[in-house]
């Protein structure tokens, strides 16, 4: 999950295409198009009003969807996966520049010292708890299952010193002041619908093609995407 006021990292919501699509491979979302479903063109958004409609690209930058064959594989309820899913290029290539810059993300990470931290976990209503970690090593999810109860159930995204989110996942980088933020509250709520709201794009991207993404935030409801979509 990510803010825009975290700093710049790899791992969170602002970077789901690449992380969103290895479910949906497993899921089954990214499907085959007929080409009969890419004729002519017509566009909706999230609450069925009219977007312009965007220009079409040329033929010759037109990216055809890019058909990734896998065998059919059985969970572990005993369903099979699909044996075929269609991606455009343009998701591969994505998925590609992921994954390379994860893989020098981690190995700066573990080229830096890791000195023992100073981190302060506030649960709030002065509940309070000391703990020594390790620079560029220990995340806010590991400190999670020390704590008593349930705590850890409803939480979607830490916050460094009061004012910075951070993911869960992130290794933390020096001493610091540490709390949580759960789904119940109206910041972890909007934390969780925009990582969804990237979810749901990247789904879009995958069973359309040829479908061009506007925009999509999190509003007090939900999530949204608008979009643009070929006449079926």
């Amino acid at each position: 999950m990510d803010s825009s006021e975290a700093k710049p990292a790899l791992g969170g919501a602002d970077l789901p295409s690449s992380l969103a699509h290895r479910s949906l491979l497993d899921s089954g979302i990214a499907k085959p198009i007929d080409d009969e479903q890419l004729q002519g063109q017509k566009v909706t958004n999230g609450n069925g009003s009219k977007l312009s409609k965007p220009s079409k690209p040329s033929k010759a930058g037109k990216q055809e969807p890019k058909i990734i064959e896998q065998q059919a594989k059985a969970d572990t309820s005993g369903k099979e996966r699909p044996a075929m899913t269609s991606l455009p290029d343009f998701i591969l290539q994505r998925n590609t520049l992921f994954d390379e810059l994860k893989r020098r993300q981690d190995a700066d990470i573990a080229s830096k010292p890791h000195p023992d931290i100073n981190v302060v976990i506030d649960l709030g209503r002065g509940n309070e708890r000391a703990i020594i970690a390790k620079a560029w090593e220990s995340t806010p999810v590991s400190f999670l299952k020390d704590l008593k109860g349930d705590i850890g159930s409803d939480i979607v995204i830490a916050k460094v010193d009061g004012k910075q989110l951070w993911d869960l996942d992130r290794p933390l980088e020096g001493d610091c002041r540490l709390s949580y933020i759960p789904f119940g509250t109206p910041e972890g709520r909007h934390v969780f619908w925009h990582s969804s709201a990237h979810v749901l794009g990247e789904a879009a991207e995958c069973h359309y093609p040829t479908c061009l993404l506007s925009h999509g935030p999190p509003v007090e409801q939900g999530f949204f995407y608008d979009m643009a979509l070929e006449k079926e």
